[in-house]
């Protein structure tokens, strides 16, 4: 059920707590057997046998260090990150505060799903993006499909289908009974503050419908292009959307300082988007880390990368403003 690229790092990273603690035990032993089988003389027992102390510290060390990441690891998927985006667009008049939320990966035992609805509650929205992977399991339907109505009574809310959905749940409407305004190849109007913004989104495996669907689409008019899929930004680039949500990668889920994500997911292009804004041309594509975690038998871990909300403040130009992405909480 799930994909061999995200399982065999997330194990690795757990199995490298475990091979330095395995280390230090070595090491101890070691030092023990050889300070109780070879006669030393007192300044050599005062000071021990260097090399040994030496590697004793250094494992030591590398144990703590893993052990204490490790711990962290189990924590921060219950941290989320509020990501700040502004961006400008001649066709708005208005400001628009949009917020974007993905991957949620729903399991039986809830993690953020009751915390959620207040946290984007307090940033105030007009309108709220879902793009896919509500769930990992059945049994996490429930808390999911609260989460969402919750959600969707602060404000509009849309959403699409990932590929847990139509590839391993596709018997269940997860959006079913939410409020949330499910887009299956649709385009749709929406007035905040006095003008009309176009919000659209195909599930995957479903691209076949967007072209057709972008057509409909008033080239004057500020438009948003939701699918799973970074990839899919060609899609909205082709229809002449003005931002692209994405999600699916997860930012790798766990990210070394210095080696960056251990999980890379590619898909159609080969291309790898891991997160945050992209610009493609006069379109921008952002990339959300999402809430959840990788589901089926890979250990509910993250590791320097925190679940995001995405918080993003549209408005018309003003001057010569930069566009700017900024964290927050």
């Amino acid at each position: 059920m799930v994909d061999l690229q995200r399982i065999v790092p997330v194990f690795l990273f757990v199995a490298l707590v475990f091979f330095l603690a395995a280390g230090d035990l070595f090491a101890a032993i070691v030092h023990w057997r050889h300070k109780r089988c070879r006669p030393l003389s007192a300044e050599t027992d005062r000071r021990g046998p260097m090399s040994l102390r030496r590697v004793r510290r250094t494992a030591s060390v590398l144990c703590v260090g893993a052990l204490g990441c490790m711990a962290w690891s189990f924590c921060e998927p219950y941290y989320p990150e509020v990501t700040r985006v502004v961006l400008e667009s001649p066709k708005l008049t208005a400001p628009i505060r949009l917020v974007q939320i993905s991957d949620l990966h729903s399991d039986p035992k809830a993690r953020l799903e009751e915390r959620l609805p207040g946290i984007i509650r307090e940033l105030h929205p007009d309108l709220v993006m879902v793009t896919g992977d509500g769930i990992n399991s059945a049994g996490g339907l429930g808390s999911f499909r609260a989460c969402m109505r919750q959600i969707a009574g602060i404000c509009p809310t849309f959403g699409v289908r990932g590929n847990w959905e139509v590839w391993w749940f596709s018997d269940i409407d997860v959006y079913a009974g939410t409020g949330v305004h499910k887009l299956e190849g649709r385009a749709v109007p929406v007035r905040v503050r006095d003008q009309e913004i176009w919000i659209s989104g195909v599930a995957v495996d479903h691209e076949w419908q967007a072209d057709a669907m972008l057509k409909r689409v008033p080239k004057h008019r500020f438009s948003v292009f939701l699918h799973h899929f970074p990839c899919e930004w060609r899609t909205a680039a082709r229809g002449g959307s003005d931002l692209h949500l994405a999600g699916d990668t997860h930012s790798g889920q766990i990210v070394l300082p210095g080696l960056g994500p251990l999980i890379r997911i590619t898909r159609r292009d080969g291309e790898y988007y891991a997160a945050g804004l992209h610009r493609h041309g006069s379109m921008y594509s952002y990339v959300n880390r999402g809430i959840g975690m990788e589901g089926g038998a890979v250990p509910r871990v993250r590791f320097n990368c925190r679940p995001e909300i995405a918080l993003f403040e549209l408005g018309p130009p003003a001057g010569a403003a930069e566009r700017s992405v900024s964290k927050t909480r």
